[in-house]
């Protein structure tokens, strides 16, 4: 699923239990709760997702830049404001993304966006043939603004290519 346009919301105590697998080799954004929050960036856009959890397996073989694949967001674009707070991923992610692979958030990209991720945790294996992988974020790409982590914690291996950090 996505949410694109003008849209803002708040997504809140929301559980996958589901695998998710990209076996056709076409999808590049794959999230376990939210492939994807795009804006198209002419109006004010805020996402919350708030305590939520995937246990679900992610697998994902699309090799394309820019795409991403997240525990609980797959990729995110000209959000001018994401919070990300309470949330865990508990299913392991393997993908061969060269986007950003994470443990909550694979990619995102906006010179305009404040991102902060709070109180969230991975207890998970990530691995990825691809770059950008992460404990809890996978790859931050034109970010001008503001970018915080707090209180989160990874437990899990997190292996891939080139720029493997466990946060």
């Amino acid at each position: 699923s996505s949410i694109s346009g003008g849209e803002s919301g708040t997504i809140e105590n929301c559980i996958n239990r589901a695998s998710i697998t990209d076996k056709s080799s076409k999808v590049n954004r794959i999230g376990g709760v939210i492939g994807a929050a795009w804006s198209d960036g002419s109006s004010i856009v805020s996402l919350k997702i708030s305590n939520c959890q995937n246990y679900g397996d992610i697998y994902e073989t699309m090799s394309a830049d820019k795409g991403g694949a997240g525990g609980i967001l797959g990729a995110s674009s000209r959000l001018n404001n994401l919070l990300i707070e309470n949330c865990a991923n508990y299913g392991s992610i393997q993908t061969a993304a060269l986007g950003g692979t994470g443990g909550i958030l694979g990619y995102c990209t906006y010179k305009n966006s404040v991102i902060v991720i709070n109180g969230c945790q991975t207890a998970a294996n990530i691995t990825s043939t691809g770059n950008c992988v992460g404990g809890l974020i996978g790859a931050a790409d034109a970010l001008q603004k503001e970018l915080t982590i707090k209180n989160c914690a990874v437990t899990g291996t997190i292996s891939g290519v080139d720029n493997v950090g466990g946060v």
